[in-house]
């Protein structure tokens, strides 16, 4: 990894940030260390993707365990001197503030995101195939079909209706504006579709609190609680 990494370093136009998925066995503050070590722009943290139907088996199930883990994450880069970004952890803060951020895995703005093939064929979310065979698919092409077709596509625009979108669960939460029910994936089920809580609700919960208590502590208004 390192020998990749530095060989993009030596094109700057090139490098410009990392991606990793959590791993639990790993110590959270020495990953972000490490990652933080070779200068990136932007590191950005994925939970490893699951479904209602296939959930993550844990260390812990009684433990929101991934998101201690970011939080320690958050803990680490807000508390050390370091030049990068943190992606989830500037998301959270933002949303948290008020600023109607388009990110796909959080809040509730609406995610305008298409994948093209090699082959042609546009596709929804490309990561919706973790849900489930066919699950991104729009039957759509380059040589058929328009980038407005695949805008007005339902499987595009169900997305735009926000909380409306959501499991009535979710819809009751006090932090859904910020964390939008979670990333769409982890939403699945093959019995209720997209319209249950994440499966890492509770991971989502305890990270975004931890990050607004800073936030609290740090004199900014939180403006995207409800009651």
């Amino acid at each position: 990894m390192e020998r990749g990494i530095n060989l993009l370093k030596s094109r700057d136009s090139v490098f410009r940030g990392l991606l990793a998925v959590v791993d639990l066995v790993n110590d959270p503050a020495a990953v972000h260390g490490h990652l933080a070590s070779f200068e990136p722009d932007v590191i950005d943290f994925n939970i490893p993707h699951a479904t209602h139907d296939q959930p993550l088996a844990r260390l812990d199930s009684t433990k929101p365990e991934y998101g201690i883990w970011l939080s320690r994450v958050f803990d680490a880069w807000i508390g050390g001197d370091h030049r990068n970004v943190v992606r989830f952890a500037e998301d959270i803060m933002a949303l948290s503030c008020g600023v109607k951020v388009s990110v796909e895995t959080l809040g509730l703005a609406p995610s305008r995101i298409a994948v093209i093939e090699s082959n042609g064929t546009y596709e929804s979310t490309d990561t919706l195939r973790a849900a489930g065979e066919g699950q991104s698919k729009l039957d759509l092409d380059v040589f058929r079909h328009s980038l407005d077709d695949v805008l007005h596509h339902p499987n595009i625009t169900f997305r735009d209706s926000g909380l409306e979108s959501l499991s009535d669960e979710c819809q009751r939460r006090s932090l859904v504006e910020v964390c939008g029910g979670g990333y769409l994936p982890h939403r699945f089920s093959s019995s209720n579709g997209y319209r249950n809580p994440s499966v890492y609700c509770a991971d989502l919960t305890y990270l975004i609190s931890r990050v607004q208590r800073h936030l609290d502590a740090a004199g900014w208004e939180v403006g995207l609680r409800r009651q």
